[in-house]
């Protein structure tokens, strides 16, 4: 299992996490309905407003996406997992990715 499906997969309602993907920050966000299952959406991460779409499913490939517009017209979009980048923001002070935390050394 890939660290973005784990992180998907620990996500409850309301919580979420941000990613890079073409060099634009996007949140990934968990959210439930009535029927206590587990819903997602992607969000531009610096808009004012959240324009944002739902995610239809989640592949090893890509997260598949749509919404539908002000005239109930469908628009659909996928995302190559391959290109997202994670952003890690449990650590104080580092601001940077999965892959330069592998390379992070910690003196004591």
């Amino acid at each position: 299992m890939s660290i973005l499906s784990k992180k998907i997969k620990s996500l409850n309602d309301g919580e979420s996490f941000n990613f890079i993907y073409k060099d634009k920050e996007y949140e990934f966000c968990c959210y439930s309905y009535s029927d206590e299952k587990k819903h997602y959406s992607v969000r531009d991460a610096s808009s004012f407003l959240g324009a944002g779409m739902n995610v239809e499913k989640i592949t090893k490939k890509y997260i598949s996406l749509y919404d539908y517009n002000l005239f109930n017209v469908r628009s659909t979009y996928k995302i190559p997992v391959n290109n997202i980048t994670l952003k890690i923001k449990d650590i104080p002070g580092f601001e940077g990715t999965i892959e330069a935390l592998d390379e992070l050394t910690i003196i004591k």
